[in-house]
């Protein structure tokens, strides 16, 4: 369980951010929201992507909507301080597209977003999500720039993902001098797990929460596990950044045990039994289908080739 003693959280805009399209900006968002989500955070999402709204199509519905947002156009992006406002949510969650970044500057000037998150006693954390390109080490150099011209003390947090190869990889970003920057200003770098590419892409196809495909009876069972796999090792990540990221409010969720409660995917028996939640942040998963809807144990796809595409 998270704990943050006698200290108030700061409550939170978390934007997810790459001028660099292709990068896994809303797999990220995805991971985030579904654990937000899982820890009853009191959490408000938008999906600012117009031409591909993942995160509305994956985790929009009655009683936790994703609402939608242009960043393109004047006055359809009032909802995001207007809802801020209004039902005063711990975190916000905003997945920006693409090429966003002239776009973004322009709302942030045009509604004094900064300032007004201010006022309402927001912290603004950027999670810029990285591929090995410079491209992607540029559009953090530019925000980074952008915010501090603006005279904002913003917060940011990297995430390599590592879809794109081994951490050690990375080289344009460790050898850079922007890395050195990140640091001083307090920046965290994390990591984000590679999801296997047959399993991302039934996800894709089917419209599937992450912990919908670790129960998916229309799967395998490596992939069920592999999807599970994935979220716990993306949560024990965002846990470096937790206080960034907002994730400290779950210790306010209701009985602080039972939103945070731990089932852990049994690998060699596809069943859910507890966990110990004394030193990490847990996710509660859904029971496994059982053996008479399941498919045959350990059956391994028949192309385990990875085809590196995009996300």
């Amino acid at each position: 369980m998270l704990s943050t003693g006698n200290r108030i959280p700061s409550k939170r805009m978390v934007y997810t951010f790459n001028e660099k399209g292709g990068v896994g900006k809303t797999t990220c968002a995805r991971g985030l929201l579904e654990i937000y989500r899982k820890l009853n955070i009191n959490c408000l999402a938008f999906d600012a992507d117009e031409r591909s709204a993942q995160l509305y199509r994956y985790y929009n519905n009655n009683n936790l909507p994703v609402k939608k947002i242009n960043i393109f156009k004047i006055g359809e992006y009032d909802a995001l301080l207007n809802d801020l406002h209004d039902e005063e949510p711990d975190v916000v969650l905003v997945d920006l597209p693409g090429t966003s970044g002239e776009a973004f500057e322009q709302m942030e000037k045009e509604l004094a977003l900064f300032e007004q998150a201010r006022i309402l006693k927001y912290r603004i954390t950027m999670v810029v999500v990285m591929s090995r390109t410079k491209d992607s080490v540029d559009a953090l150099e530019k925000l980074m720039e952008y915010c501090s011209e603006r005279q904002q003390d913003i917060d940011y947090v990297a995430v390599l993902n590592l879809f794109f190869g081994e951490d050690k990889k990375f080289t344009r970003w460790t050898n850079s001098e922007l890395k050195k920057t990140f640091e001083r200003a307090g920046g965290i770098e994390i990591k984000m797990p590679e999801l296997y590419e047959e399993m991302y892409d039934f996800i894709d196809r089917e419209n599937l929460t992450f912990s919908e495909a670790a129960n998916s009876s229309n799967t395998t069972f490596t992939n069920r596990s592999r999807a599970f796999r994935w979220l716990e090792e993306f949560e024990k990540e965002l846990k470096k950044a937790s206080s960034f990221l907002g994730l400290e409010f779950a210790a306010k969720s209701s009985n602080e045990v039972s939103a945070i409660s731990a089932t852990s995917f049994d690998a060699s028996s596809g069943s859910s039994s507890a966990a110990d939640t004394s030193d990490s942040l847990s996710i509660t998963i859904p029971n496994a289908p059982s053996d008479s809807s399941a498919p045959k144990a350990l059956e391994q796809p028949a192309n385990t080739k990875s085809n590196k595409k995009g996300r």
